[in-house]
C-alpha cells in the first residue's frame, strides 16, 4: 500500500537522500480507497466511517513480528522455518508515491502498454519503505499450533483465534495459523529517491516514523545492483582496476601525490609483514590512493579502515597479499549479504514457489518486481511473463471480490469503490462470515501483541487483512476445507491482477 495521501492536491516531489532531520515518531493512519480517484485507486489510504471502527475484534488480537535490521536475523530463520509449510502468503508495501507528475495520471481505459509504461517510469523513482508479509498455515482440525525444530510449542499459552475473541475453534471449519512480518526496509544501494510533498505531509501527519525507517530499516537490492557489488568485489585488489583518471592540474592530484611520498617512505624502511596506518581525510582521496598504491607498489597492499578514514598498509610478498585479498573478500561478501537483507526473503519466496496474495495489487507487483528481483522491463507483455515465472501463482482479492459471482452475490452486486476497499471487505468477512462454517485463524502469541496501538494501514497489518479476505471469500467460493486448499493453489480466479479505472484487467 502507498503512503501517500490527497490530503493535499500538491503534486510536488522532493529528491530525498536523507530524512534523519525528521523527529522519530509511531506510525498512525487513516484508511481511504476510491476507484473514482483512479490515480489513487488501490486500498492505500482508507478511510472508515469513523474511528472506533479502527478498532475490529480481530483487531484487538492482532498480532505481528515488527522487523529491522537489528532483529533481522531472528526473524529470518523463522520466516524460513514456516515459509516450507505455508499454504500461501500475503502481502503489502508502504511506498514513497505514485505519479511523477499531473500528466502521469491513468487514464480510463487507456491501454495496458501506455498505462504500464507511466507505472514503470514512478516505480523506478520511488521505494517502498516498509513491507508486510503473512504466512498462511493450514492446520488440522483443532488447529493446534506445531512446535518448534526444539520440539517445544511457540507459546505457552493457547492461540487466539483472530476472528473470535472466544479462542475455540468452530467444528466444521477449517483453521488457518497467521504469522505477519512487518519489514521496516531502506534501500541501501539507491542513493537518491523521489518522495511526493503531499505524501510526505501525510506521513508526517499520522506520526510516520520515519527515523526508524532510515536509521534501523532492513536493506534490501534488485539482483542486477547485487551483481554489479559482486563484480566489484571479485575485481578486489586488482592493480589493472583503474576507476579514476586525475589531470596533474585537479587539486586532489597534489593531495594523493604527498600520500604517496608517504607510502615511498614506509616502503622504503618496511620488513615482510610489518603495517602501517595512513589517516587520509576525504574518502575520495582514499580511493584514489588505493588505486595508485595498487598500480606503483607491487609489495605494498593497502585495506581500507572500516571507518574509511585511513588506510593500513601491509608490505607483502605474493602470499601474504594473495591471504589479505582472500580475507578481505569474505569480509566485503559477507557485507553484501547483509545489504542484501529483505532480498534474501524474496529470493527464498520465489525457491518455494508459495502462491502470493496481494489487493488491488498492479503497484505492489512492479515494486516487487523491480526493487527486489531486477530492473522492470520496457513493455508489459515481459513483465507479465517474467513475473509469472517467479510466482506462478498470484491472487488478486481486488479481482476476486468484482469477478466472483458468489462472492458478488454475497455483497449484493455493491461493487462501489467504498465497498470494494480492503478495509470495507476486511470489516465484512470479520463480522459477517460465521466462523462455524468458514475459517479460523490463529495467530501465536510470540508474534507480539499489537492491542495498545493502532496497527492499521501498517504493511504487516495489511497484508493480514489481504489474508483474511482471501481466506475467507475464497472460502465461500469454493464450498469446502477441501476445495479451499485446492483452490488456493490454481483456480480460475488466480493469475489475473485488477487495473485501476480500467475495464481490464493483467492476465499472467
Amino acid at each position: 500500500m502507498s503512503l501517500l495521501s490527497r490530503a493535499s492536491s500538491a503534486r510536488h516531489l522532493l529528491s530525498l537522500t536523507s530524512l534523519h532531520s525528521l523527529s522519530a515518531i509511531p506510525l498512525k493512519k487513516c484508511i481511504y480507497d476510491d476507484d473514482r480517484h483512479h490515480h489513487f485507486s488501490r486500498h492505500h489510504c482508507r478511510f472508515y466511517s469513523s474511528p472506533s471502527s479502527l478498532h475490529s475484534p480481530a483487531s484487538s488480537h492482532y498480532r505481528q513480528m515488527d522487523v529491522t535490521k537489528h532483529n533481522f536475523a531472528d526473524a529470518h530463520a523463522l520466516f524460513l522455518r514456516h515459509l516450507s509449510s505455508a499454504s500461501f502468503l500475503s502481502f503489502d508495501f508502504e511506498f514513497t508515491g505514485l505519479e511523477l507528475s499531473y500528466s502521469d495520471r491513468s487514464v480510463y481505459n487507456e491501454s495496458l502498454d501506455a498505462r504500464y509504461e507511466k507505472l514503470r517510469k514512478a516505480v523506478q523513482r520511488f521505494v517502498p519503505l516498509q513491507m508486510g508479509i503473512c504466512l498462511w498455515e493450514k492446520k488440522g482440525g483443532n488447529a493446534s499450533l506445531e512446535t518448534t525444530d526444539a520440539g517445544a510449542k511457540e507459546s505457552d499459552e493457547p492461540a487466539i483465534d483472530a476472528m473470535n475473541p472466544i479462542d475455540a475453534v468452530k467444528q466444521g471449519s477449517s483453521a488457518y495459523v497467521a504469522r505477519s512480518f512487518n519489514f521496516n526496509i531502506f534501500p541501501q544501494y539507491s542513493k537518491v529517491f523521489l518522495v511526493e510533498t503531499s505524501a510526505l505531509q501525510f506521513l508526517i501527519e499520522n506520526q510516520f516514523d520515519f527515523n526508524k525507517v532510515i536509521r534501523d530499516g532492513v536493506p534490501f537490492m534488485n539482483e542486477v545492483e547485487c551483481a554489479k557489488q559482486r563484480q566489484g568485489i571479485e575485481a578486489y585488489g586488482k592493480a589493472s582496476l583503474q576507476k579514476y583518471t586525475l589531470d596533474k592540474t585537479h587539486s586532489a592530484y597534489q593531495v594523493v601525490q604527498g600520500y604517496l611520498e608517504e607510502v615511498q617512505r614506509f616502503r622504503n624502511t618496511a620488513t615482510l609483514g610489518q603495517t602501517r596506518v595512513l589517516t587520509v581525510e576525504r574518502s575520495f582521496h582514499l580511493k584514489l590512493l588505493e588505486q595508485e598504491i595498487l598500480r606503483r607498489f607491487p609489495d605494498v597492499f593497502p585495506v581500507m579502515d572500516k571507518t574509511r578514514e585511513c588506510v593500513v598498509l601491509h608490505f607483502v610478498d605474493e602470499s601474504i597479499k594473495e591471504r589479505i585479498i582472500h580475507e578481505e573478500k569474505e569480509k566485503k561478501l559477507a557485507r553484501l549479504e547483509h545489504r542484501n537483507g529483505l532480498t534474501r526473503i524474496i529470493n527464498s519466496i520465489i525457491e518455494s514457489r508459495t502462491p502470493i496474495v496481494c489487493h488491488n495489487g498492479m503497484y505492489d507487483l512492479l515494486y516487487l518486481y523491480h526493487h527486489f528481483i531486477r530492473p522492470l522491463p520496457l513493455v508489459c507483455s515481459d513483465f507479465k511473463s517474467q513475473l509469472h515465472e517467479a510466482f506462478p501463482t498470484i491472487f488478486d482479492t481486488k479481482y476476486i471480490v468484482c469477478n466472483s459471482g458468489e462472492v458478488k452475490k454475497l455483497l449484493g452486486h455493491d461493487t462501489r469503490p467504498e465497498t470494494m476497499n480492503l478495509g470495507s471487505l476486511y470489516q465484512y468477512a470479520t463480522n459477517n462470515l460465521d466462523t462455524h462454517k468458514g475459517v479460523s485463524v490463529q495467530i501465536p502469541h510470540k508474534f507480539g501483541n499489537c492491542a495498545d496501538r493502532e496497527v492499521a494501514h501498517e504493511a504487516g497489518y495489511d497484508a493480514f487483512m489481504t489474508g483474511t479476505v482471501m481466506l475467507r471469500f475464497m472460502n465461500h467460493v469454493c464450498k469446502s476445507p477441501y476445495e479451499l486448499e485446492k483452490g488456493l493453489k490454481e483456480h480460475s480466479l488466480g493469475n489475473r491482477i485488477a487495473v485501476s479505472n480500467a475495464e481490464y484487467c493483467v492476465a499472467l
